[in-house]
């Protein structure tokens, strides 16, 4: 009975690390501002809306819906060309939040997004400077 029971207990903890390892896989870990504002960007220039869109902090995902993330990009894509590379350029610190700059390059014109981050390394928002 002993050893049936300890069987148990070793399979929920060994579930248990397996299901977590899942989940942390599929919340990336950042370990900087620039590197969540990166890829932020990068999903949507690969119009990975969704991937970008669970990125958002819960404020700007309140305020905005992924269909949203779609269409400015296709507005971008329209107005200045297609996108070509990001260059990241500097970032500003405002507790709480990090403002990360990036160069984003296109076919017809070059713009620079600011991108905020929050403390949590969720996007609060992004703009064009």
């Amino acid at each position: 009975m002993h050893k049936r029971l300890m069987l148990i207990f070793i399979s929920i903890c060994t579930l248990f690390f397996v299901l977590t390892a899942c989940q942390q896989d599929e919340q990336q870990a950042f370990e900087t501002a620039d590197e969540a504002a990166e890829t932020f960007l990068i999903h949507l220039s690969k119009e990975e809306f969704d991937k970008a869109y669970e990125l958002l902090d819960e404020q700007m995902a309140d305020e905005i819906e992924e269909q949203d993330l779609e269409d400015i990009w296709a507005s971008l894509d329209q107005t200045i060309g297609e996108h070509i590379e990001f260059e990241y350029e500097s970032t500003e610190t405002d507790e709480p939040y990090e403002f990360v700059y990036i160069a984003s390059h296109h076919e017809k014109e070059d713009i620079v997004f600011r991108v905020t981050v929050d403390e949590q390394f969720k996007i609060a928002g992004f703009f064009i400077v």
